[in-house]
């Protein structure tokens, strides 16, 4: 994570609340408060939140995901590891949690595919991100207009290495098999403000190492002064989008209050 600060609790209190057991987080130089939130959550859950920091300049993203994946391994033994990004959250398309859904992979694969979609900015109300931004791309694309490319969940491997952007996994056999079951989707939120995109887009140019394709593109708009007209004009796109309301209405439930009084609640 990198200055991260109006999602970072929602995303640990999520995935805590919905099956993971634990928590391994690398925050890159947050001067936002995002460092704030997060030792604060190690701090008062110390077996479920574990925080690793990382000051220099350059982003370093498949060897710290890799690491992380091995302490995991090592030090808490897992048996399934999600490399999880800060905007994203992990939904069990079967089962009542995480858990569940990938308990549903056959025991010879060593991988899951996570089909991920893009939910799309909307104008700001005031209202939270999951309250106004309830419909996703029917067909989510990159930049340059292919189809996006899934993430992988993996069984632990003290040999293994996980690839840039979490696409792939490499160095144990078993991993050679990647199960394609729609069990578990990737719910992507990137654009939730226009002042949290910029300063993204703003950072990521200027951060070696961090080299995303979407990222270049962002940036360049940016130094043209383009990057607001292109924010505006994508909160106003209805075409080829779908209405998704599921995690809204999972926040807005009964069933959510009674995993948040068992799992612990946004800071």
């Amino acid at each position: 994570m990198r200055d991260e600060a109006d999602i970072v609790d929602y995303n640990l209190a999520y995935h805590l609340a919905r099956g993971v057991d634990a928590v391994i987080v690398t925050d890159h130089r947050s001067q936002d408060g995002t460092r704030e939130r997060l030792e604060a959550w190690a701090r008062d859950e110390p077996e479920r939140v574990h925080l690793l920091r990382e000051d220099g300049e350059e982003v370093q993203q498949a060897a710290w995901v890799t690491r992380m994946a091995r302490k995991a391994e090592r030090e808490l033994d897992a048996d399934w590891i999600l490399n999880d990004d800060a905007d994203e959250l992990y939904w069990p398309e079967v089962g009542d949690d995480l858990k569940a859904a990938l308990a549903k992979v056959p025991h010879r694969f060593g991988a899951l595919e996570l089909p991920r979609v893009n939910f799309v900015a909307r104008p700001e109300d005031g209202r939270r991100f999951y309250d106004r931004m309830t419909a996703r791309e029917a067909v989510s694309t990159d930049a340059i207009g292919r189809a996006l490319r899934p993430k992988v969940a993996h069984r632990a491997n003290p040999r293994m290495f996980v690839s840039p952007g979490s696409h792939a996994v490499r160095g144990a056999p078993r991993y050679w098999l990647t199960c394609r079951k729609p069990l578990i989707t990737v719910l992507h939120f990137p654009r939730r403000t226009y002042e949290q995109y910029r300063h993204k887009v703003e950072i990521g140019g200027a951060t070696p190492g961090y080299e995303h394709k979407t990222m270049v593109d962002a940036h360049t708009a940016l130094q043209y002064g383009r990057l607001e007209e292109r924010y505006l004009e994508a909160t106003t796109r209805e075409q080829g989008l779908v209405e998704d309301t599921r995690l809204r209405d999972l926040l807005h439930s009964e069933k959510w209050e009674a995993l948040l009084s068992t799992h612990g609640r946004p800071r």
